[in-house]
């Protein structure tokens, strides 16, 4: 479950609002990408995507990658 599913991530509240838009800090042949963003009601979070393409492929190759040191909340599920 995450933002598009309508649960935050955060807070697991389900107050999300969402609407279409543009990332202006990425621009690859003069185009800045279309992305979905949501905010949760509750608690604020916010998650941006850019959509599939070019865009993420210039993110793959010129923005430094965090390396997880940690499991995410939803990673640690009971399997009992």
């Amino acid at each position: 479950m995450g933002m598009r599913d309508g649960i935050c991530p955060e807070c697991g509240g389900n107050d999300i609002y969402t609407r279409n838009g543009w990332f202006h800090n990425i621009i690859v042949a003069f185009s800045p990408p279309r992305t979905e963003v949501l905010v949760c009601g509750d608690c604020g979070y916010l998650a941006e995507f850019i959509e599939q393409g070019g865009h993420l492929d210039y993110v793959r190759k010129n923005w430094k990658q965090l390396h997880a040191t940690v499991k995410r909340k939803r990673d640690e599920v009971d399997k009992t």
